[in-house]
């Protein structure tokens, strides 16, 4: 539908469309009783008859208007306020004219059919006030009033067209004249703008063109008000409210003379921005009446000057950015970049124009998402006071503009779409450009913030979270491109070589980026992060990888992060180190096998030092059976992880027995690190090959026997239960043997301790069981 919501107070409407609930609320509305207002009626009356107008008067004034959504001004009263005026019996203090023009403002809007004779007694009052000789006019908020008063009259649909006619020449000499009073009251400007919605939707065809240049030209006086996006919302709104009206009324002539006289030439004064925001108020029109009846002839005029206009204004904004990189310094090409943004993120998307796609990415990147700019002021040496760039992220985390950024992402993807591969690969450098100086930039922000202002640190983090999701978001709409990307990188050795070539290298990581501030690699949030992404992508592609780039690129920053806290972190190095594992090709078998064995003695140091506070269990858990199924038989490295495990294993049991037995038993949820271990150790029982599994066997033996009772009871059950369900056929014999030596052995050991005493003969036959367990079948003969 064309037609807008009935809007009682244009001004009102327009200031809750601003988005900017500061500076351009809607005046609240304290309703008074009716005696109260009965009362102030009175007292109004009685200044007539004294004659005299006192403070009272003037506070019986505010205290109608205070209450005006709730006050119905009726015929009579509006006579009164017309005969206060015009007295000459008393002088009005200056602020009374102000609130006297509200109250037959009041009377306009709300009176079903204004009557005629009222308005045209008026006239003459009016003509009066508005003159160059009455002093009281030079005030900002008379102006912004009595425009606003001019512009309801001239709306009025029964007024005769001469009485109309006579308040469009009125408002139009005040905007030559007096317009400048405006100046810095940026306040009054909705009251003013809406004046002027009302002027242009009257039915009188007189004085758009000096209208419409005192609309679009206030912006670029020096004395004029300072131009932003808040008023840009108030123009496209302001614009959409016209055009609905004249569309309604079946006013379409009017239709063509706003739009020839605002798009039909460049006119260098006009405000680009209010340009901008007045045509894409047509267009949200347009957009919302194509289907409610109106001559779609009409409507292709109104959406093709608005578009060309649009285009037009970004066209000259692109290029000049593109070329001289100067959008970031220039307020004028700034503010058209957010009105650029949210003036699409309110009429909808519209494809094929491609300034408007490339005119979103920069104002995605340099307004909605500034951290380049904000990175700036925290890291350059400054005077300003830490409140003062603690307040411009608060006031930018709670601008529409940041607000809106989800919205004008997904027009921005749609556009992407569309776009032409031209402009794709402009939009996508200029993406990744960006990512990459948040990247760098954040990393130095945050290690130059943290524990000192948290705060300020924490409010750029949540902008950079919005900006990540926004480029997550961006990907997803060229993912077949993504796809194909890595496609290519997978199955080509040199682009993944290429690819490591990004990832920073050791000596980058551990040290920071400046020598300033003092630095811990595993604190560095910002590049752990990064380090993440390339630990989880690496194994995608790891099988193209030559071992010696594994080795000089991959492998120190591997074993770097083995060592992190963050728990996810060292198990994605863990996880990368069972990829590497894992994987070999036939032409590389003696080097790449080379190489494992080389890396096993430092990935089994690296973990078992950091365990339990530091390494996963699980991370080094499939590391080590990685390393037990994809190393030679017989290889020296799996010997000595075997040791390593049972050394930390019979170390982290002594700790944990020596003050409870029980101390498998007592634990809750989670079980003991020792017993982690041991059940590890266990599951290698069946995967280690067989010229390794006496040594395997001989050492467990150690460990088990070695334990209090209940600890072995429990081990022993457990071997019990793996060996029966074992389907091994090679192996399952001599574990048997050994399982049946070994329990004799526990039982043996709990008895002598027991009697205190130990014969020689059983501790000799222990000590050949434990170092020879493939000879138990004698000792299981004698049991």
């Amino acid at each position: 539908m064309s037609r807008q919501p009935d809007i009682l107070f244009l001004e009102e409407w327009l200031k809750s469309r601003s988005g900017d609930p500061k500076k351009f609320s809607p005046k609240k509305s304290y309703p008074l009783s009716a005696r109260a207002i009965i009362q102030a009626w009175a007292e109004l009356r009685d200044s007539l008859q004294q004659p005299s107008f006192h403070q009272h008067h003037l506070q019986h004034l505010k205290s109608l208007i205070n209450s005006q959504t709730s006050l119905h001004v009726a015929d009579p009263q509006a006579r009164l306020v017309l005969r206060i005026l015009s007295s000459s019996n008393f002088s009005l203090p200056y602020e009374s004219y102000p609130l006297l023009f509200r109250l037959l403002y009041i009377w306009v809007r709300k009176a079903s059919k204004p009557t005629s004779d009222i308005i045209d007694s008026a006239i003459g009052v009016l003509s009066h006030l508005f003159s160059s000789q009455f002093d009281s006019g030079n005030n900002p908020v008379f102006f912004s009033e009595g425009i606003l008063l001019l512009g309801a009259f001239s709306f009025v649909p029964s007024l005769s067209e001469k009485s109309k006619t006579f308040f469009l020449d009125l408002l139009s000499r005040q905007l030559i004249e007096k317009c400048q009073l405006l100046g810095s009251f940026t306040e009054l400007v909705p009251d003013f703008l809406a004046g002027i919605g009302y002027a242009l939707s009257s039915s009188v065809t007189v004085h758009y063109h000096r209208i419409l240049n005192s609309l679009f030209e206030i912006w670029h006086k020096d004395d004029g008000p300072q131009c932003n996006i808040f008023l840009g919302l108030i123009v496209l709104h302001l614009f959409d409210w016209v055009m609905s009206n004249l569309i309604n009324f079946q006013f379409l002539d009017k239709i063509n003379v706003i739009l020839q006289e605002t798009f039909g030439s460049l006119k260098e004064n006009y405000a680009s921005f209010a340009v901008f925001m007045a045509a894409a108020g047509v267009l949200r029109v347009v957009n919302r009446s194509a289907s409610s009846g109106v001559k779609l002839e009409i409507l292709s005029t109104m959406r093709v000057s608005a578009v060309v206009w649009m285009e037009a204004l970004t066209n000259d904004l692109v290029s000049g950015t593109l070329r001289f990189n100067n959008s970031g310094n220039d307020h004028k090409n700034r503010l058209l970049l957010q009105c650029v943004s949210l003036a699409l993120a309110r009429t909808g998307s519209f494809l094929g124009h491609s300034s408007l796609f490339v005119c979103l990415a920069l104002a995605l990147l340099t307004e909605i998402f500034p951290l380049p700019r904000l990175y700036k002021s925290v890291v350059e040496p400054s005077n300003a006071p830490h409140e003062l760039k603690l307040n411009e992220v608060k006031e930018h985390l709670d601008n529409i503009l940041f607000q809106e950024a989800g919205a004008i992402t997904a027009i921005f993807c749609n556009q992407y779409v569309s776009a032409d591969e031209e402009n794709k690969n402009i939009v996508e450098n200029l993406i990744w450009e960006y990512c990459r100086d948040i990247y760098f930039g954040h990393r130095q922000v945050a290690l130059i913030l943290k524990g000192k202002q948290d705060e300020l640190l924490e409010g750029l983090e949540k902008i950079a979270e919005s900006a990540f999701l926004m480029v997550v978001v961006f990907a997803l709409a060229y993912m077949e491109t993504i796809h194909k990307v890595v496609a290519t990188v997978n199955s080509n050795e040199h682009t993944c070589t290429s690819f490591l070539n990004s990832m920073p290298s050791y000596v980058d990581l551990t040290n920071g980026p400046d020598q300033k501030t003092k630095y811990l690699w595993s604190e560095d949030e910002v590049q752990t992060a990064r380090i993440l992404f390339y630990l989880r992508v690496i194994p995608t592609f790891i099988e193209c990888l030559p071992s010696n780039v594994f080795s000089n690129m991959i492998a120190p920053t591997m074993f770097l992060y083995l060592e992190h806290p963050d728990g996810k972190v060292a198990q994605a190095s863990h996880s990368l180190f069972v990829a590497f594992m894992s994987m070999g090709k036939e032409s590389e078998k003696n080097d790449r096998v080379s190489l494992k064995e080389q890396l096993v003695f430092h990935y089994i140091q690296t973990s078992l030092l950091r365990y339990p506070l530091i390494t996963p269990f699980e991370g080094m858990a499939s590391g080590v059976v990685g390393v037990a199924q994809h190393l030679p038989a017989g290889s020296p490295a799996t010997f000595y992880f075997i040791h390593g495990l049972v050394e930390k294993a019979s170390q982290l049991c002594s700790e944990a027995f020596t003050h409870e037995a029980d101390a498998w038993k007592k634990r809750q949820g989670e079980p003991e690190p020792s017993k982690k271990l041991m059940d590890l150790l266990l599951r290698l029982i069946f995967l280690v090959d067989i010229q390794v599994l006496p040594d395997l066997m001989k050492q467990l033996a150690q460990l088990i026997t070695a334990l209090p009772r209940d600890a072995q009871n429990m081990v022993l059950n457990e071997l019990y239960s793996l060996v029966a369900d074992s389907e091994d056929v090679i192996r399952k014999p001599t574990l048997v043997s050994w399982l049946q030596s070994l329990s004799y052995l526990c039982t043996s050991a709990t008895h002598q301790n027991a009697a205190s005493k130990k014969s020689v003969g059983e501790d000799n036959l222990t000590l050949a069981s434990i170092q020879d367990p493939l000879s138990s079948g004698r000792l299981t003969s004698q049991l």
